[in-house]
């Protein structure tokens, strides 16, 4: 049985530059990353990017043995028409820019849209815009990995649903465990339901803290790791990307996470 093969998602690291996560990754003992590709991230990847800047980037992480395995967006595709046209453009921009540095999974979400706004026209604007999305990162070798992340893409059923209406062999699953769990859903049922569509995982934990729940590190949650990483070690072949969001001290948090992952499986 293969390792379990481990990166590091980095939004809790928006506000560290990209040359220091790619220095401290040895401390963390993870030698790859997804790295956010959005105005509200500047310390890390911009599309615009000049090559020279880019290069040199990707010349340090090569030089640390370090690899990029996706790039995240922070696409809203619940928006307005008039809105949704640059949020198209934005996430095509993002498909050229993942090609470019040879980058074959880009991290998108369906929008941000309260549940009951995402009906009708803006259920139908955004399922075109992600099949129009899909049909674009195909022609680029990019697969896209759509994330349940609440609102309309908050349940297992939601995420079929999603992809039954835009019925594109290029649109994938981040499946997030947490995130679900944060919903109030089984993540053991809802992996059973999505494994075949699955090409990126992320893990995190969650808790309830003062009636609220909020995300921790992996194994200081209520998520039952054991039988989960049984799952995915025996079902998914692809990456696990650890995900502590809290931009205090996320070198501290990942390592924690990646400790417990690593009494459980192995991993490379």
């Amino acid at each position: 049985m293969a390792d379990m093969k481990l990166a590091v998602a980095l939004w809790g690291f928006r506000e560290m530059p990209l040359d220091k996560i790619i220095e401290s990754c040895p401390q963390m003992g993870i030698r790859r990353l997804e790295a956010q590709l959005h105005s509200a991230v500047p310390l890390h990847f911009d599309a615009k990017l000049l090559s020279p800047d880019t290069d040199r980037i990707l010349s340090l992480a090569n030089s640390k043995g370090v690899s990029f395995v996706s790039l995240a967006t922070a696409n809203d595709f619940t928006l307005e028409q008039d809105k949704l046209e640059a949020e198209m453009a934005y996430v095509r921009e993002a498909i050229r820019f993942a090609a470019r540095i040879n980058v074959s999974i880009l991290r998108i979400f369906s929008g941000f849209e309260p549940r009951n706004k995402v009906c009708g026209k803006t259920f139908d604007r955004m399922v075109a815009a992600l099949a129009k999305s899909a049909g674009y990162a195909s022609e680029h070798n990019v697969r896209l990995a759509l994330e349940n992340h609440g609102g309309i893409a908050s349940t297992a059923e939601d995420m079929l649903k999603i992809l039954s209406a835009v019925n594109s062999p290029n649109l994938f699953l981040n499946f997030d465990p947490a995130n679900f769990v944060a919903e109030g859903v089984d993540c053991i049922r809802a992996f059973e339901l999505l494994k075949d569509r699955i090409i990126y995982v992320h893990l995190k934990d969650v808790r309830t803290s003062n009636g609220h729940k909020e995300f921790c590190a992996v194994g200081e949650g209520m998520i039952d790791w054991r039988k989960l990483l049984s799952l995915l070690e025996d079902r998914y072949n692809g990456v696990c990307a650890i995900e502590y969001e809290n931009a205090e001290d996320p070198v501290e948090g990942t390592t924690r996470s990646r400790e417990f992952i690593s009494k459980i499986v192995k991993c490379d």
